[in-house]
């Protein structure tokens, strides 16, 4: 899963999860991201799960898209990615994963290995005594 967080403008230090395709990014009410800021177009940008790639960022026809600084209108996007969109700039990233914890398993583990151990120490005693 992917995100774009907001660099700048009002809504600076939000992070927007990318949840489903085509993510559609501008100032209009219909848009997925909605951006109220100067320079955003109604409907500026569009970022579509891709086919050679995985994830393609389309900018609509005379919107001003710039990615890592260069003017496009078509591009592949990768994680650390910056956007700028008008007075806008959005990083593309991944989501961090979130490890489960296996205090449990770990627990559990352990216990087995003292329960070994425990056998053994008895099963050595026995042997002794026989």
């Amino acid at each position: 899963m992917v995100q774009l967080q907001i660099l700048s403008g009002r809504q600076q230090g939000t992070i927007i999860p990318v949840a489903g395709f085509p993510f559609t990014i501008g100032r209009s009410g219909n848009d997925t991201l909605q951006l109220p800021e100067p320079g955003v177009w109604e409907q500026h940008a569009v970022i579509e799960s891709g086919e050679v790639s995985d994830y393609d960022l389309r900018g609509r026809p005379n919107a001003t898209l710039i990615l890592n600084s260069e003017v496009v209108e078509n591009a592949s996007l990768k994680p650390g990615d910056l956007l700028v969109l008008g007075d806008v700039q959005l990083r593309f990233e991944l989501v961090p994963a979130h490890q489960r914890s296996n205090r449990m398993r770990e627990s559990f583990f352990w216990l087995l290995v003292l329960l070994a151990v425990g056998l053994e120490i008895g099963l050595i005693f026995w042997l002794k005594a026989s």
